[in-house]
């Protein structure tokens, strides 16, 4: 008899030890999604807010592709605008994600320096050094496009519109945005663990950059 009730107590915590378990592992990943896409929030917004031109999208439009550059003049392109700072484009896109995460999509950030204007600012349209707003990126997430290529986010899916803007990035009135120094990213991360629960999470600023007006 005492075999049998220490069997079923035992039964009992390993029934509850499994519980426990796959509660704990289930807030884990919750927690890892929701901490990739916090970081990838802030990574944009640390570079974003030293961006002196804003190339993509253009004020009063929207996108799915971040493209900016530091130390760049809006209006004339020419670079640096401070020779003791580095001159660098920023172009952030999303692509299919790799294995093991097949079938989802990723954000990727591509970064690489401008070619220095050796001839000083302002410079002329015909300076070979003048930044023309042309991003080697010739596919979202390969390490061909840019000096570094970093994942940023998994599971990415497009805002849900409304209450957000159907795309990532927004420079449109519409949306709150009505300076020409302001974006607005808008980045939302939902996956479906394999207990069916789903984790769906969006983050939304609006970010000020160092961009003027013309």
């Amino acid at each position: 008899m005492a075999t049998v009730i220490f069997a079923m107590m035992m039964s009992s915590l390993v029934t509850i030890y499994s519980t426990i378990h796959r509660h704990m592992f289930q807030k884990y990943r919750e927690n890892i999604l929701k901490s990739d896409l916090a970081m990838a929030m802030k990574a944009i917004q640390s570079r974003l807010m030293m961006a002196t031109r804003v190339d993509t999208p253009n004020f009063g439009g929207s996108s799915n592709v971040l493209a900016f550059t530091s130390n760049v003049d809006a209006q004339s392109g020419c670079s640096p605008i401070n020779s003791a700072v580095a001159n660098v484009w920023h172009y952030i896109c999303t692509s299919a994600c790799p294995s093991p995460y097949t079938g989802e999509t990723c954000l990727y950030y591509h970064m690489g320096t401008v070619s220095r204007n050796t001839g000083g600012c302002p410079c002329s349209a015909t300076d070979p050094d003048r930044w023309t707003g042309s991003y080697p990126v010739p596919n979202c997430g390969r390490s061909s496009g840019g000096d570094t290529v970093t994942l940023l986010a998994r599971f990415i899916r497009p805002p849900k519109s409304p209450p957000y803007p159907s795309r990532y990035f927004n420079r449109t009135s519409a949306w709150g945005v009505r300076e020409v120094d302001q974006v607005r990213v808008t980045l939302r991360a939902r996956k479906v663990f394999m207990s069916g629960r789903e984790v769906d999470v969006t983050l939304d600023t609006i970010i000020h950059t160092q961009t003027t007006p013309p």
